[in-house]
């Protein structure tokens, strides 16, 4: 079940394809519109057989979503894109999402001492988590600041500021970030669970991404091969097909 709209689309598409590799089984796909705060008329469809819940929810719908589900008597697996957790979220979410699985490129809760002292000094002056958005932009800023150093400071036009950007790797709160030839990240891609407890000094139980398992240095194209998977079709509403529907 995800946002009916392109973001949804890739995610559940990239989820179909690997799940669906893997040996699983897509038995029904669900749009609620985007914006979607009432999953009523929604949560009634969800086959009886699924054995599990892939959702993709951005915005108010990552609060609403998992609240509903739980709600409505819903027991079985929930797992997300990772916008359906994100800290930006967590804090306003309950116990319901305890126990939830999604995967990101990022968590507050990484147990890595450059993310600690990110978490506390972000969370010391912003009095909150850091969230993915939070640590991409900081990531974005020092990518900046690196081609700027790398440069000497002096800017050769756009052209080359992105050329020698695509050079770099870099060691940030998320781990270290490269490119590959078409100028698309490489970096660490996180398994995370939601539980509530106690991290970096704070004394109060929270609720926290904890990371379960780490795909080391990910490219766009993971384990497949660039030329297949660049020409296969967009991911979209119709692909890949749901070939278990009924």
């Amino acid at each position: 079940m995800s946002a009916d709209y392109a973001f949804g689309y890739e995610q559940v598409g990239g989820f179909q394809k690997a799940f669906e590799d893997c040996g699983g089984k897509i038995i029904q796909k669900i749009w609620p519109p985007l914006g979607t705060k009432d999953f009523g008329p929604f949560i009634p469809t969800i086959k009886a057989d699924a054995d599990g819940v892939f959702s993709l929810m951005v915005g108010p719908m990552a609060l609403q979503f998992p609240k509903q589900l739980r709600a409505s008597g819903y027991k079985k697996p929930i797992i997300g894109g990772g916008t359906s957790y994100d800290e930006f979220a967590l804090p306003f979410m309950g116990d319901e999402v305890v126990g939830d699985v999604s995967s990101l490129q990022y968590s507050a809760a990484l147990t890595t001492p450059k993310n600690e002292a990110f978490v506390k000094a972000y969370r010391a002056k912003y009095g909150k988590v850091p969230s993915y958005f939070s640590e991409s932009n900081y990531t974005t800023a020092q990518l900046i600041d690196e081609t700027i150093k790398k440069l000497n400071s002096k800017f050769a036009g756009a052209e080359q500021f992105v050329k020698t950007m695509a050079t770099l790797t870099v060691d940030v709160p998320r781990g270290l970030v490269s490119f590959d030839d078409m100028r698309n990240p490489i970096q660490n891609i996180y398994i995370k669970k939601v539980e509530k407890k106690k991290m970096f000094g704070n004394d109060k139980d929270e609720l926290w991404n904890t990371v379960i398992k780490t795909y080391p240095n990910v490219s766009q194209f993971w384990i497949y091969s660039k030329d297949k998977f660049l020409a296969q079709p967009v991911y979209s509403r119709d692909y890949p097909p749901c070939q278990y529907c009924e």
